[in-house]
């Protein structure tokens, strides 16, 4: 209640959010605690941050990777609702469009290990959190035809395709991960024809496998 008060009394009052910028912080953050859903405390936090689009680019690069660290703490945590809930992982998306627009690169293999994995266990057949890895992939992935992220790209595919076959390994109940499986079968990997039928022949044996081993039948 006393976040809810604080924030709507500056919300009314414009004009005092430079004093008041931590006040508002610490509200809407209490309030997404209670409530992950809760739109306009998303927005006015990016509302603060966007204060600082016309200011030095480091100090806004600061301020992302803060409110970065921020998010991902709800993201990961063990709140059942945080770790699924769309405004969340919408507002992450927002802070590494803002990234990528400041041309700061962005590992997304360390995303999948330390963020999506953990929500993904964390919350079962997590569609938002998979589906926010499809577009990291989409939008970070230094594409194999420029030559100077060539060597570090194929390297970074195959371990993504590896991590993620694993995880689905351990979590067979959980069709969301492998549905990205199959994404990255497709979309990651070696160049060649012959290379990719080999990463996705080994990845299929090893499904094969387990599946022969539980005696999972149609």
């Amino acid at each position: 209640m006393v976040a809810r008060e604080i924030f709507f009394k500056y919300m009314r009052e414009c004009a005092e959010y430079d004093s008041k910028e931590k006040e508002l912080l610490d509200a809407t953050a209490v309030i997404l605690l209670l409530d992950p859903e809760h739109l306009t405390a998303a927005n006015t936090r990016k509302r603060l941050i966007r204060k600082y689009e016309s200011g030095p680019g480091r100090e806004l690069e600061v301020l992302l990777r803060k409110e970065l660290w921020f998010v991902d703490g709800y993201l990961t945590s063990r709140l059942h609702r945080h770790t699924k809930s769309p405004t969340l992982w919408g507002h992450r998306r927002w802070i590494l469009e803002r990234l990528k627009d400041l041309k700061i690169e962005h590992d997304a293999l360390q995303d999948l290990k330390l963020v999506v994995l953990v929500a993904a266990e964390r919350h079962p057949r997590n569609y938002y959190a998979w589906s926010h890895m499809r577009w990291l992939v989409q939008v970070f992935d230094n594409s194999p035809l420029h030559p100077e992220h060539g060597s570090k790209t194929l390297s970074d595919h195959s371990q993504m395709i590896s991590v993620v076959k694993n995880w689905c390994l351990r979590n067979p109940s959980d069709t969301s991960g492998f549905s990205f499986l199959l994404f990255c079968l497709f979309k990651l990997g070696a160049p060649s024809a012959s290379a990719r039928t080999e990463v996705c022949s080994s990845a299929c044996a090893d499904v094969l496998r387990l599946a022969v081993s539980f005696k999972w039948t149609h």
